[in-house]
């Protein structure tokens, strides 16, 4: 006697229809990619950092030195063809700060663009300079830098240090870069003597809102 093959192509409760259970798992999966595509998107769109200024300082000094010293440090607050100037041996370092940052609390410091505009009357290294950030006073945060000045003053131009991902080998928070002491330092390369003029110093802050983000991200995500 034959027997009759079940038929659960209707289903029951305990066999349901595998082309529902599979038309069902092909949905939650695609519906799973497509949240998972649509917050990475979000993510690295407001991952992206803001930035602010290029800001001038509003004051600077010179480290002291018996006959060693920039001359006018002041003139380094504007690009007006008014400069400081060096011309001695013992290195020592022109303090450019109070740039007058506002950055918001809750940020992560990416990076900094330092720009130096000015010259040098020779070539070779003696307009080599050294340009590093600081904290405080004439102390060096992280790692300076060195670059070359455009020599002859018809050549005058900024020499670009730094970006949105460097943090020149410091550690940065908020509170560092709005305080007034925060500023970039610049000094000769080498002991040899030289004639450096530096007209104008001015600072990009690039920085990511780690608060705007967590909001935006529960707002998408249907949270509070």
């Amino acid at each position: 006697m034959l027997r009759k093959k079940p038929d659960f192509s209707k289903g029951n409760a305990s066999h349901p229809p595998r082309r529902t259970t599979v038309w069902r798992s092909v949905f939650i999966l695609c519906f799973a990619i497509l949240v998972l595509a649509t917050v990475s998107v979000f993510v690295a769109r407001t991952c992206s950092a803001e930035s602010v200024g290029p800001n001038s300082p509003s004051s600077a000094s010179s480290e002291s030195g018996f006959l060693d010293e920039w001359s006018d440090p002041a003139n380094v607050y504007s690009s007006d063809n008014s400069r400081a100037y060096y011309g001695n041996t013992g290195q020592k370092k022109l303090r450019a700060y109070n740039f007058n940052f506002s950055i918001p609390a809750n940020t992560t410091i990416d990076g900094f663009l330092v720009q130096v505009e000015g010259y040098a009357l020779y070539s070779g290294t003696r307009n080599k300079i050294n340009i590093a950030l600081s904290k405080s006073s004439y102390t060096v945060e992280g790692n300076e830098r060195a670059d070359l000045l455009p020599v002859l003053v018809e050549n005058e131009a900024y020499i670009d240090l730094g970006g949105s991902s460097d943090k020149w080998g410091g550690n940065w928070s908020p509170s560092d870069v709005n305080n007034g002491d925060f500023g970039v330092l610049i000094w000769d390369f080498d002991t040899v003597q030289d004639a450096l003029y530096i007209d104008h110093v001015k600072v990009t802050v690039y920085y990511t809102s780690t608060t705007g983000r967590r909001r935006r991200l529960m707002a998408i995500l249907g949270g509070n």
